[in-house]
């Protein structure tokens, strides 16, 4: 109990606790905030979301109706009729609640449409808007609301306490939670080992095992406590500026497999909170285990998120992995809380028991290695075999001297390891999907065009061939009522069989075209997909397409363009899908699954060099090196000071302060510079040699913001008012690499700046993190006005490279030109306030100690001298 309780006292001193509380605060914050902003617009999403039931229950109609007044409807179609004009009656008051934002009434109205869509199907009728399993889960949901008297709540944009703490608990006890606590405690025993206290540990009456044992006891409090944090916290935010009471009985509905399972919040809540303590159990254990080998923390968090990310990334490949006894399965937290609970989801927790046994065992049996594995040796050749250098400017030798020391340290060398890793295994997950994506899309449309040659095809044939018999028959027959009915069932019929006979001849010449390296046949059937979708053909018997009003008429431009610019430079096509996602896409899917399917199709991945090295910034892997190149590099003045303070020695040389400063921040600029460039040269390269290097052309989506489109002169293309063109995907890599770049040196010389009232490396590293995620957000979310004179709105690099921020926030001026002078200037004025402050620090430092010199003579002038004869 006593090593438990002093291993507490020594995290309290760490007051590592502090940041946790501070990114709990602002995270709940944020994510509160984010959804209240997005309230004003909630009856317009949520009256959206029935638009196309209502549509279909219209069509439905009118279909029937038609058929009715032609005699062509038996018993069934007409208790179809019936129980569609039912609907219809129930869809009133059902949008009415919703448009008037009485959100108690909504479950009640709902369930009342719902039982007669039961009815419908039941009569043999189908909804497409509204079937299957999101059916089910429609009407199970509401069955629940109903019968625990609960009101309708949005939860992709939640304000009640419950869902709020759901959105963030999903984040902060995710991984990110689990890499949070890792870093920061996760390194209890190196620490001891590189502080050279775990000797004198040793030396106490006390084993191994009780150690051991006492740390582990101390992280999983420290764990227990952010838990709780992440709870009080995610329900005093909503509570205390929300107006909606907490409530745990509000559904969950998990999915998967062609099932699904409704959970009270609560349950949610619980399971969540046990997978959690699950990974982190094991995460923790495997950190205490590597610490056998390893003595240094830095390396410990390499190598722990090396093995975590190499275990995540095989068992993800290999489903037969992804059971309870892996233990890396357990930090696949979207997939596990996700699906359906099973009953054997208790082994979850006895797995990581098990496992944090036979790596504490481990830890403790085995014996302890004088010499790590994974230790740079102590004895080093000295630089230049030991010459000493001929005389240098003072600037040069602080840059020498910061190379050497890094060299020496020998974690730059760890952290472009783990980087090359890093790129290598992201390229073989990207080139894993690349041949999926391609093998899936093409077998799509072989699957298509066989259903359509052996089935749809011949059906529509046969019907057509039935009718003209009957025409036949009415004509010997001179029935006038049936024959105007027959010849335009004929015509609708023929129409039907041209149309699936071009598209099936299209979807044929594209699967060839492919294979033949003959792009125009492939762009030509997305091309087609497209402009039916648009109802850019007359088709007779095709009725109008609602894509439009799904996802949008800008989307659906972008996409034709797209492919006009693909044919027109012959480009090779990125699989798969025939549009893609824009910001401006509309949210009129019947459900959510539909709009995620759409998005999966239309995700385009391919593991070519450049379009790899697109991937790198449109998902955000630049923020990898960003923080670790941070984390290396700007230690600056905080680096030196410490238990160790070799502070002390440098200002022993005949070096000016602000020379240290400045040789420090150069230092950091030139070795990040040249490590990310090579970085992305690599990254460029094996993709060139696994596969190709890429097309230079290949068409990026260039978002013009409303004040662009309004000037005269604008050349771009216009979709209802929304400004858009395309960039060569050459151009946008040009210029995401080069504002990625002065970010990286503006937060180079902010964390350098910062570390001169600083004492901890590590406070300066997360103090410049906080500073910029703080910065952005104010930016992007508050300041909008002044956003493209903010350094840190160019965060997001890849949004503003492909002019996605200056259209959302209306800024003509937030480009790449503007971003990079922004962020040059504010880098330069931060090397100048640097050296200023530096300056005058070495002259109130000196003229005290002038001062305490000249006091000194003073008194010893003023000394009593004795008396000699």
């Amino acid at each position: 109990m006593k090593l438990y309780i002093f291993e507490l006292k020594k995290i309290v001193k760490q007051k590592s606790f502090l940041w946790l509380l501070l990114l709990v605060a602002l995270t709940t914050a944020f994510i509160f905030q984010q959804n209240a902003a997005m309230q004003e617009g909630k009856v317009e999403r949520v009256y959206e979301q029935t638009e196309a039931i209502n549509g279909e229950v219209g069509q439905s109609i009118e279909r029937l109706a038609e058929d009715q007044m032609d005699g062509l409807l038996d018993d069934a179609g007409l208790q179809q009729l019936e129980l569609l004009k039912e609907m219809r009656s129930a869809l009133y008051p059902w949008r009415d609640a919703i448009y008037q934002a009485k959100w108690e009434e909504v479950p009640l109205h709902e369930g009342e449409f719902l039982v007669l869509l039961q009815l419908f199907n039941e009569s043999g009728g189908e909804l497409s808007a509204l079937t299957g399993l999101e059916k089910e889960i429609a009407i199970e949901k509401n069955d629940w609301l109903l019968e625990h008297g609960l009101a309708y709540e949005e939860e992709a944009f939640p304000v009640s306490p419950h869902l709020v703490l759901i959105e963030s608990g999903l984040f902060l006890l995710g991984l990110v939670g689990v890499a949070i606590l890792l870093l920061v405690f996760g390194g209890t025993l190196t620490s001891e080992k590189e502080n050279s206290t775990w000797l004198t540990l040793r030396t106490q009456p006390t084993s191994k095992r009780q150690i051991v044992l006492a740390k582990l006891g101390g992280v999983l409090t420290v764990a227990l406590l952010y838990t709780l944090l992440v709870i009080g916290i995610g329900l005093l935010v909503p509570l205390a500026f929300g107006d909606l009471s907490l409530i745990l009985q509000y559904p969950q509905v998990l999915t998967g497999d062609g099932e699904f399972a409704i959970l009270s919040s609560f349950s949610f809540l619980i399971r969540a909170l046990l997978l959690f303590f699950a990974a982190v159990l094991v995460g923790f254990s495997l950190c205490l285990f590597l610490s056998v080998w390893i003595k240094n923390s830095f390396t410990l968090n390499i190598a722990v998120f090396f093995v975590l990310l190499t275990g995540l990334t095989v068992t993800q490949s290999v489903p037969l992995l992804q059971s309870a006894f892996n233990p890396f399965h357990l930090f696949q937290f979207q997939q596990i809380l996700g699906g359906v609970p099973q009953t054997t989801d208790w082994m979850y927790l006895m797995s990581a028991i098990l496992w944090s046994v036979i790596f504490l065992t481990l830890l403790i049996t085995l014996p302890e290695k004088d010499a790590s594995a994974f230790q740079r040796s102590t004895n080093h050749k000295p630089f230049g075999k030991g010459r000493m250098p001929a005389t240098s400017a003072g600037l040069t030798s602080v840059l020498l001297f910061e190379w050497r020391k890094l060299r020496r340290k020998g974690m730059f060398q760890k952290v472009m390891i783990l980087l090359v890793l890093f790129l290598g295994m992201g390229y073989w997950g990207i080139s894993q999907l690349t041949d999926q994506k391609e093998e899936a899309y093409l077998e799509e449309l072989n699957q298509f065009t066989a259903g359509m040659e052996n089935n749809f095809i011949p059906q529509f044939e046969e019907s057509a061939a039935s009718l003209k018999e009957a025409l036949r028959a009415a004509e010997k027959e001179n029935d006038e009522m049936i024959i105007p009915s027959l010849k335009d069932q004929i015509a609708r019929t023929e129409s039907m069989i041209t149309f699936n006979t071009d598209w099936k001849n299209k979807a044929a010449d594209a699967i060839a075209g492919y294979q033949e390296d003959n792009w125009d046949a492939f762009y030509e059937y997305q091309l087609f997909i497209n402009q039916v979708h648009n109802n850019e053909f007359d088709y007779l018997a095709v009725v109008g397409s609602s894509w439009p009003q799904i996802i949008g008429q800008f989307t659906m431009d972008v996409a034709l363009e797209e492919k006009k610019w693909l044919m027109e430079k012959n480009i090779q096509p990125v699989l798969s899908g025939e549009y893609i996602q824009t910001m401006h896409t509309a949210d009129g899917w019947p459900s959510e699954k539909y709009r995620l399917e759409w998005e999966e199709e239309n995700r385009k991945i391919d593991d070519s060099g450049l379009y790899s090295f697109y991937l790198f910034f449109e998902n955000y892997v630049y923020f990898v090196p960003l923080a670790l190149l941070l984390f290396v590099l700007a230690g600056g003045f905080a680096s030196e000071r410490g238990k160790k303070r070799t502070l002390d020695f440098l200002q022993t040389q005949p070096l000016a302060a602000r020379t240290i400063f400045m040789g420090k921040t150069l230092h950091s600029i030139m070795v990040a510079a040249i490590s990310c460039i090579s970085l992305f040269g690599l990254l460029v390269l094996v993709g060139t040699l696994f596969n190709r290097l890429g097309d230079w052309n290949y068409p990026v989506l260039y978002y013009d913001a409303e004040s662009v489109t309004l000037t005269a002169d604008y050349a771009g293309m216009l979709s209802r008012g929304l400004g858009f063109h395309f960039i060569p995907l050459g151009t946008y890599l040009v210029n995401s690499t080069i504002l990625f770049l002065f970010v990286l040196l503006f937060f180079l010389v902010l964390a350098n700046f910062l570390s001169l009232f600083l004492k901890n490396t590590f406070t300066s590293f997360a103090l410049t993190l906080l500073i910029g995620s703080g910065g952005f957000v104010l930016s992007k979310y508050y300041l909008t006005g002044m956003a493209q004179w903010s350094p840190f709105t160019y965060l997001q690099t890849n949004k503003v490279a492909n002019g996605e921020l200056g259209t959302l926030l209306d800024a003509q001026y937030l480009n790449v030109m503007t971003g990079s002078l922004v962020l040059l200037g504010s880098t330069v004025l931060l090397l100048l306030v640097g050296m200023l402050f530096t300056g005058k620090k070495a002259n109130i430092s000196k003229s005290g100690q002038q001062k305490k010199t000249d006091s000194e003579h003073v008194d010893k002038s003023l000394e009593t001298k004795p008396y000699v004869k």
